[in-house]
Order: structure tokens, then sequence, then C-alpha cells
């Protein structure tokens, strides 16, 4: 145990997990054909691509795409990034991607291509059984947190499992070096892949100068401008550990909920949650404990993470996959040495599985995100040309990617596409109905009848005429589309101007590259 607690060293509890080894051998045994063990990899590749191009992207990944595309030059785009607090590497695959692909198909291209190379990484290189890389491969984290949503977080994710992959030790540099490009958690595992390396008497001066030099640039990249406002606020110190403990609970069972339902975002209800968190991280050490270094490894992330969540952002769920990832992977490495995976962790695999099979249900159900649905509710009126409010700000950006146009933020004045967050950024004047109605009367004196989209039900407090014309939710980010149309007796007078920074529109995109 080496001082470990261990949330399965009771008789009753070795004796369960005895049962569920059998009951694993038993799952083995149903795929040891080769013919068998085939169809059931085409079954899971089919199932990834298809979640991965009915994907209805959200304004994460928007906001990528947008810098991406939109900047004008190089020096725009690394301007935007200092906003953004992310290094390149992503931003620059999805800028090389739009030369070549149309726009509204390349954050699905490149997922397609990320989640591809993980699922093969895990089926053809992972020295764990049959069942369980299949049950890796449609776990809740990698068929859909990494293999769906299409972020720097997956192409990190791949480079991560790549890593640990790796027989070549150039390859393994390699990926050791792009890690930091990626996004400071990456830069942290790259760390780790540095430890490892000199642990593993592999070593490399070539790959340790070129990472540093891979860092100091993801480091100038990440520069913030001197207007940068966070996104978001970092809690108090308290609230910001239940939370985190709230959200570890998700690692443990991939069930997410907000306020008391299926949405995605959130932890287990209730007390399930810090209960929950707590059960993960007993179950995590536990699991990594029989090799020292995986468990000094494993605390320097996961503490350095919480740091980084209490005082410099609040990572969210998201974000915190990385700590469950690392544990699949240190357990990868204990079985590549010679060790065994456990009943227990064939059971947390089994768990995750079922999440997975439970958001693909979900994306049956509902969209990710109704962005789509009301793209096509704008155009099907023919009202894509009309004069847009959003309110808030961000939640126009799916919808403005989706249909080409820009959307005006109260009271900026000004039209934007992707979000600037910068000090002077709008959404810090409205704070409650009064100055949201002041806000948009002054829309409605600069540009008459106007169309709002909102994540709020506007009630009377709104004094300004409005009339609702759509309602969209039911999606699995719980957020609500509200389409109104107000000051509707009003003529419609000329457009916003843009806001800066300069950027080039979407469909346009490609011509950067002539």
């Amino acid at each position: 145990m080496n001082g470990e607690l261990s949330i399965a060293g009771t008789p009753r509890a070795t004796a369960l997990g005895g049962r569920l080894g059998r009951v694993f051998s038993r799952g083995d045994s149903l795929i040891a054909e080769d013919r068998s063990w085939r169809t059931a990899v085409a079954a899971l590749l089919l199932l990834q691509t298809t979640m991965v191009f009915s994907h209805a992207a959200w304004l994460d990944e928007w906001q990528a795409l947008q810098i991406a595309l939109q900047s004008p030059d190089l020096s725009a785009l690394l301007e935007n990034l200092r906003y953004e607090g992310h290094p390149p590497l992503w931003y620059a695959l999805l800028r090389i991607a739009g030369w070549f692909i149309p726009y509204l198909w390349v954050l699905a291209g490149i997922q397609f291509a990320v989640a591809l190379g993980m699922q093969a990484l895990i089926l053809l290189r992972a020295p764990f059984t049959r069942l369980e890389r299949l049950l890796l491969g449609s776990s809740y984290f990698i068929l859909f947190e990494f293999g769906t949503l299409s972020r720097g977080l997956s192409l990190g994710a791949f480079l991560t499992i790549a890593l640990f992959a790796a027989k070549d030790k150039r390859l393994r540099w390699a990926t050791i070096i792009l890690l930091p490009l990626v996004d400071f958690l990456f830069g942290l595992i790259s760390l780790i892949g540095i430890m490892l390396a000199l642990h593993d008497k592999r070593f490399s001066r070539l790959g340790a100068g070129l990472w540093l030099a891979s860092s100091l640039l993801a480091a100038w990249s990440i520069i913030p401008a001197p207007d940068i406002r966070p996104a978001l606020a970092t809690p108090h110190v308290l609230y910001g550990l239940f939370l985190a403990l709230n959200n570890l609970s998700a690692l443990l069972i991939p069930f997410q909920t907000l306020d008391g339902q299926i949405g995605w975002g959130g932890g287990l209800p209730g007390l399930l949650g810090p209960v929950g968190g707590l059960l993960f991280l007993l179950f995590a050490l536990s699991e990594i404990r029989d090799v020292k270094l995986h468990g000094w490894l494993f605390r320097l992330f996961f503490l350095l993470s919480i740091a980084f969540t209490l005082f410099i952002y609040p990572l969210g769920i998201r974000h915190l996959t990385l700590i469950p990832l690392l544990v699949i992977l240190f357990k990868w490495r204990e079985v590549e040495a010679g060790g065994a995976t456990s009943a227990w962790f064939k059971a947390w695999l089994a768990v995750l599985a079922a999440g997975g099979a439970a958001v693909v249900a979900i994306s049956v159900d509902r969209p990710f995100d109704s962005a789509p649905e009301v793209a096509k509710f704008i155009t099907a009126n023919n009202l894509q040309d009309k004069h847009w409010v959003s309110y808030p700000d961000s939640l126009g950006q799916a919808v403005s990617g989706l249909i080409d146009r820009e959307f005006e933020t109260p009271p900026k004045g000004c039209t934007q596409s992707f979000i600037r967050w910068d000090r002077g950024d709008p959404s810090e004047g409205i704070n409650n109905a009064a100055e949201l109605d002041k806000a948009l009367r002054k829309v409605a004196s600069n540009r008459g009848r106007f169309y709002l989209i909102s994540s709020y039900d506007l009630d009377d407090r709104i004094t300004i005429p409005f009339r609702k014309i759509a309602h969209f939710g039911k999606a699995y980010d719980r957020r609500d589309y509200f389409i109104y149309v107000v000051a509707p007796a009003l003529p419609e007078k000329a457009p916003a101007r843009p806001c800066p920074p300069k950027r080039v529109g979407l469909s346009q995109a490609w011509l950067l590259a002539s």
C-alpha cells in the first residue's frame, strides 16, 4: 500500500474485485477472435466519426476558429492571442486548414484527424487487453471531450497520449516539444514527459533545447495585452476548493448535471458532487500507488491545476479531464513494465464507457448547442441581413459564424464576430434589467428596429417595445437562445460599424493563402 489510502483494501472489496475480474475475463473472450475484434473496432471508429461530424460547435470552438481565420495576417493573429491566453499551435492548424477546407468544415475536419489518431494509438498501441482498449476508446473522455469537441484541449490530449505511446525517442521528444505550444496545462505535461525521459534514460539535450525554445515561444505569445480582462473571475479560495471537489466527481462518474438536470459542465448533483470528488482522488491515488514516480508526478500536476484554478483562471471539468487521462496513462506505463490492471480500474473503465454511451444517447436526443437551429431559423425567414444585437455578447458567436454576419454588442455600439477580452467589454456595463433596457433603447435610437438574440427571457422590466419571435433550448450545454424583434414600429437605419480589431469575413478567409 506504500502508506496510501485505498478504496479497495477490505476483504469484501477484494472479493468483489475478484468477481469483477472474472466478468471482464469473459468479456475479453468475446472479442478474442480477430474477426470479432475488427468488427468492434470498426463500430467504434464509425461511432467516433458520426459524433465528430454531427457535433454542433459551441462558442469556445467558434472563438478559436474565428480568431484563426479572421485575423488578416500573422501579426494580427498573435496580437489577438494576447487576449486569449493560449499559445498559437491550435490556431495555426485552424488557419492552415482554412486555406483548403470551407470554413464550416474546418473544426470537424481537424477534429476528425485528431480523434482517429487518438483512437488508433489506444486501439493499436495501448498495452491493455482488447476489452480494456475498447472501453477506453468508447469512454466519455476519449469519445466526447477529446474526440468530439474541437478545441486545443483535444489536440493536447492526442499529443499527451502520443507521448506515452511513442517507442521512438525522437517521436517522444517531438511531442514534448509541441505540448507547451498548446496550453499551460500541457506545458506541465511536457515537464512530466521530461521527468519520465530522465527516469527511462532517454533524455536528449537537443530535445531539451528545442523544448525550452518552444516553451519560451509559448510564454511570449501569451504575454497579456495591457487592457486584457479575465473572461471569468477566480472564486474565493474556500468556495473554489468546494467547486473543484464537486467538479472532480465527474471524473469518477462522467454524468454531468446543471441545476439538477442533464447538462454539460457540471458535477454530480447535490452532495454526490463533493463525495464523488473525494472518492475519485482516493481511487486515483490507489491506482498509481505502486510506482512512486507516477504518484509524485500526479500529485504535482493535480496541485498545480488546483492552484491555477484558485488564483489564475477557474478550470472547468473539460480542463480537469486531463487528470484522469494521466491516471490512465500512468497505468499504461505500469502495464508496459509488466504490471497489471486491477479489477477496480477495469470497472472504472466500464463506468467511463457507460458515460460515453450516455453522451451518445444525449446527442441523439438533442444537439450539443442550439446555434445551428437558430441560424437555420434566421436564414429561413430571410433575417440574416437585418441588424442583429447579441446579449450577452458571446451568445451570438456561433450563430454569427454560421451565417457569416456580425452582431452588435450593447452598449459598445459596434459589431463583432469573435470576442476580444479587453477592459472595454460592454458586459461590464450591464448588470441588471434597467441597464439592459437603457442599452437596448440606445441601440434603437441609433439603428431603429433591430433583432436581438439573448439567453434571457425578457420580462416587463424591459420597457422598450419588443416581441419574442422564437426560443431554442434543450441543448446539452443548457444554453437558451431567445430571439426578439425590438422597437418593431421604428424604421430600420444604417447598421453599426465594425469593432476593432481589423478582420476579414469568414467566407473570404481562404484568400489569405493567396
